[in-house]
């Protein structure tokens, strides 16, 4: 009756599969393994082991620096641009597949007026033409301030990066030990067959 609830809820085949996975990773009493498999499968899991330890961390650590830039990128940039009403004066040379120069003028809140190039400016500009633009504080056209979906957008690429950066030298390491490994398996093999081949040879 267990063994068919077991089934039936799914747990048998869960149980098979964890079961499976525990063989291939060597944790079995299987005679034909040799001490240097067992050896580098304890290796190997010891390795993934410390990515899953220190990825997290690292990830984390990485992520938040790049979250609190961004963070502060976004109130510099706020406190520092401010958008104002431009006026197309020129248009230059339209060059298919390419955007003309746009030559604008505006006003500032204390009566100034600046010219400049736009540095975006929303479908095809015709003089005369207005939009609002972003500026400095300085006069110069710019674009929008930073977004924080850019922010959010870096903090995962920076964890990603770290998590990756700590995964590289394990990967590295279990690498060499299994080409170390492999040469000694190679020179167990040999020694084998010499030995095989030497007995066959007396008889």
């Amino acid at each position: 009756m267990l063994e068919v609830v077991m089934r039936g809820s799914g747990i048998g085949a869960l149980c098979t599969r964890v079961n499976r996975l525990r063989r291939r990773c060597g944790f079995d009493r299987n005679d034909l393994r040799r001490d240097i498999d067992r050896a580098q499968t304890r290796i190997a899991c010891g390795l993934v082991l410390c990515f899953l330890a220190a990825a997290p961390v690292a990830g984390s650590a990485a992520g938040q620096a790049a979250y609190d830039r961004g963070i502060r990128v976004e109130r510099h940039e706020k406190a520092t641009r401010h958008l104002v009403t431009a006026t197309v004066v020129e248009v230059g040379t339209r060059t298919p597949g390419a955007q003309p120069g746009v030559w604008v003028t505006w006003t500032e809140p204390d009566g100034s007026r600046h010219t400049g190039t736009a540095a975006v400016w929303r479908g095809t500009p015709d003089t005369g033409e207005t939009q609002r633009m972003w500026v400095t504080d300085s006069g110069k056209p710019t674009v929008r301030p930073r977004w924080r979906s850019q922010s959010v957008f870096d903090a995962w690429a920076a964890g990603l990066a770290a998590a990756l950066g700590v995964a590289l030298p394990l990967a590295l390491t279990y690498t060499l030990v299994r080409r170390l490994n492999d040469r000694r398996r190679y020179r167990g093999w040999d020694a084998a067959w010499a030995r095989l081949d030497h007995r066959f040879r007396r008889s």
